[in-house]
C-alpha cells in the first residue's frame, strides 16, 4: 500500500482538505446568523420608559390604592382591623 492511503489524517489527503474546507465554512458562516440573532433579540427588548409609561403606572397605583381604601372601609364596617 501506498503511504497516502494509510495515513489518511495526512493533510495532502483531497478528502481531509475537502472536510477542513467544509468545517471552516461552516464555522464562518455561523458568525453572521448569530449576529442576526442578536439584532432580533435586540429589537424586542423593551424601550425606554415614556411619559405614557408613567401615567399608566400612576393610573395603576391611583386604582390600588383606592382599592385599599374601599377594603379598609369594609372592614371598619365589620369592625375588623387590617394589619398595617
Amino acid at each position: 500500500m501506498s503511504e497516502q492511503a494509510q495515513r489518511p489524517g495526512d493533510w495532502k489527503d483531497p478528502l481531509v482538505r475537502k472536510l477542513l474546507f467544509v468545517g471552516g465554512l461552516v464555522v464562518l458562516l455561523l458568525l453572521p446568523i448569530e449576529w442576526i440573532r442578536g439584532l432580533i433579540a435586540e429589537g424586542k427588548l423593551p424601550e425606554h420608559p415614556t411619559y405614557e409609561d408613567y401615567l399608566e403606572a400612576l393610573a395603576h397605583i391611583d386604582t390600588m390604592k383606592s382599592s385599599l381604601e374601599d377594603l379598609r372601609r369594609i372592614l371598619g364596617a365589620l369592625e375588623m382591623e387590617l394589619p398595617t
